[in-house]
C-alpha cells in the first residue's frame, strides 16, 4: 500500500499493520511517480510530435466502420456530453479542441525476482509497471516504446493490495486536467489550455482484479463484465468454480440472460453504496460474496469514467494464453486431468511429435519481421509466449492439425481462427461486429458441448 490520499497522514498500514518507517525512520519502501502532464507539455514543443498527436482530428472515418479504438462508443458518447467538475457543467465539451490528450492506463503484473539466484521468490507477481498510451497518436505507432511513458513501478516483493493508493497522483493529475493547464504550443506560437482524459484501463487479469477492486478468480461472482455466476462440483474435495454457459441438468443455456443482464455505471455506484452502508463486516463480506465488488475503484470518482465499459478484458491474455493454452492441453489430454470422455480430440503422442518438427521447419521460411524462431511445441511447450501462441494457432495450425484433428473439433477450430482473425484485423464494420457476436457466442456454446 502506498500512503497517499485517505492514508496520507497514516503511520501504519490498514491492512497488514507494518509500520510506515523503520527503525532508523527510514521508509520501507518507495514509489516514484513520474507527472504525466509534463511529458504532454513537451510534445507541444516538437512540430513533429503535433503533426502526430492531430491524428485524431485529422483522419477520417465512417461512421459504419470501427478501425481504432477512437471509433468506439465510449469516445463517441463523450465528445457530445459537457465537460463536469464538481456536479457544474462547464462550457467546453469533451475534446472540443484538438489539442484534448485521451489516455489508456496500462498496467501488467510481472515477477521480476522469481527463479534469480539460488533462492527463489513464492510470490508469483513481483512488481507492477504502470505507463501510459496516447490514443492520440496514429495506431501504428501508439504501442511503440518511445511514444509509451512509464508513470512508475509499484514495487515489490510482496503482492500488491491495494491499488488505489498508488493511482492517486495519476487521479490527481487528471482531476486537474479538467480544468486544463496552460501550455505553448509551438506551432501556433501562442499558448492554450490542455486537457487530457483517461478512459481506458486494461492489462492483465490480475492487475485488472487490482484496479477494478474486485474479487476476481475463485469468485461466485468473477466476472466484471456480467452476472455470471460460477458453479463447483459440492461433491470434490477441492471447490474449484467455473463459468458455465448451460448448467449440468438445464437443457437451455443461459447466454442471453446475460448479454441483457451486463454490468453498468450505475450498478457499480450502487453496489459502492451498499458497501459503504454495511453496518457490520459480516454484511459487508456478504456484499462482496453477491456482488463479486472488494471496494471501489478511485476511477469512478472521474465525472467521465464509465465502470461499465471503460475497462475491457485483455486480448492477448483471455485468447492468446489462457484459451490457446488451454486448447492445446486439451489436444494432448492434460487438461485439469480431463479426459476425452466420448469424444475424440486427444491427438496421439507419435503425431504431436511430428507436429513438432513441422512447426520448427515452417518458420525457417518465414521473415523474422512476421515470426521469430518458436520452440517445437511437443518438446519445449512451456516456454512458448503470447506471440509465438497467437502465430501458431492462427496461420499454422490449420495446417498441421489439418486430418490430425477430427472433423467435428477441426472445424471448430476454424470457426475460432475466423474468429481472431476478425478481431485482429484493421477495420471491421457495425455489421460484421454484430455477426462476430453470433459468432463467438456460438462457438463458446460449442465448446462446452
Amino acid at each position: 500500500m502506498c500512503f497517499t490520499g485517505e492514508f496520507e497522514d497514516a503511520m501504519s498500514c490498514p491492512i497488514c499493520d507494518e509500520p510506515q518507517y523503520d527503525l532508523r525512520k527510514k521508509a520501507q519502501n518507495q514509489f516514484q511517480y513520474i507527472p504525466i502532464i509534463l511529458h504532454l507539455q513537451v510534445m507541444f514543443m516538437n512540430p513533429d510530435m503535433i503533426c502526430l498527436l492531430l491524428h485524431q482530428v485529422s483522419c477520417e472515418s465512417s461512421p459504419e466502420v470501427i478501425e481504432d479504438v477512437l471509433d468506439g462508443d465510449i469516445l463517441r458518447r463523450m465528445l457530445n456530453s459537457h465537460v463536469e467538475i464538481d456536479g457544474e457543467r462547464q462550457r467546453y465539451r469533451y475534446g472540443e479542441s484538438d489539442t484534448d490528450i485521451f489516455l489508456v492506463l496500462t498496467c501488467d503484473s510481472i515477477s521480476v525476482h522469481k527463479g534469480l539466484g539460488v533462492q527463489h521468490s513464492k510470490t508469483q507477481y513481483l512488481c507492477y509497471p504502470m505507463e501510459i498510451i496516447i490514443l492520440n497518436l496514429p495506431p501504428t505507432i501508439r504501442m511503440q516504446d518511445q511514444y509509451i511513458f512509464s508513470l512508475g513501478v509499484i514495487p515489490g516483493p510482496r503482492e500488491l493490495k491495494h491499488f488505489n493508493s498508488f493511482c492517486w497522483p495519476l487521479y490527481q493529475e487528471c482531476l486537474c486536467r479538467l480544468k486544463g493547464i496552460s501550455t505553448y504550443h509551438t506551432i501556433r506560437h501562442n499558448f492554450f489550455i490542455l486537457h487530457m482524459y483517461l478512459i481506458h484501463i486494461f492489462g492483465d487479469l490480475i492487475a485488472m482484479i487490482k484496479a477494478l477492486g474486485t474479487l476476481g478468480i475463485g469468485a461466485i461472482k468473477p466476472c466484471h463484465s456480467c452476472h455470471i455466476e460460477a458453479i463447483c462440483n459440492i461433491q470434490a474435495k477441492r471447490k474449484t468454480y467455473y463459468l458455465l454457459l448451460t448448467i449440468p441438468g438445464h437443457p437451455e443455456n443461459h447466454l442471453q440472460e446475460i448479454l441483457n443482464n451486463l454490468w453498468t455505471h450505475k450498478d457499480y455506484l450502487q453496489t459502492y453504496r451498499r458497501l459503504n452502508s454495511a453496518a457490520t463486516e459480516v454484511e459487508r463480506k456478504q456484499i462482496q460474496k453477491e456482488t463479486g465488488i472488494k471496494h471501489r475503484s478511485i476511477f469512478t470518482l472521474l465525472p467521465y469514467f464509465d465502470m461499465g465499459r471503460a475497462v475491457p478484458s485483455g486480448f492477448m491474455h483471455a485468447i492468446y494464453i489462457n484459451l490457446f493454452k488451454a486448447l492445446i492441453k486439451l489436444w494432448h489430454g492434460e487438461f485439469k486431468g480431463l479426459d476425452a470422455s466420448t469424444g475424440n480430440y486427444i491427438i496421439p503422442a507419435p503425431i504431436w511429435e511430428r507436429i513438432g518438427i513441422e512447426t520448427r521447419n515452417a518458420v525457417k521460411s518465414i521473415p523474422a519481421s512476421f515470426i521469430q524462431s518458436i520452440p517445437n511445441i511437443d518438446t519445449d511447450f512451456g516456454n512458448f509466449m503470447a506471440e509465438d501462441l497467437v502465430f501458431w494457432m492462427t496461420w499454422l495450425v490449420p495446417y498441421l492439425l489439418a486430418d490430425r484433428l477430427p472433423p467435428p473439433y477441426y472445424e471448430h477450430l476454424l470457426d475460432l481462427v475466423k474468429i481472431v482473425k476478425t478481431c485482429t484485423g484493421f477495420g471491421i464494420t457495425k455489421e460484421e461486429h454484430v455477426k462476430l457476436s453470433v459468432n463467438i457466442s456460438k462457438w463458446r456454446l460449442e465448446y462446452e458441448r
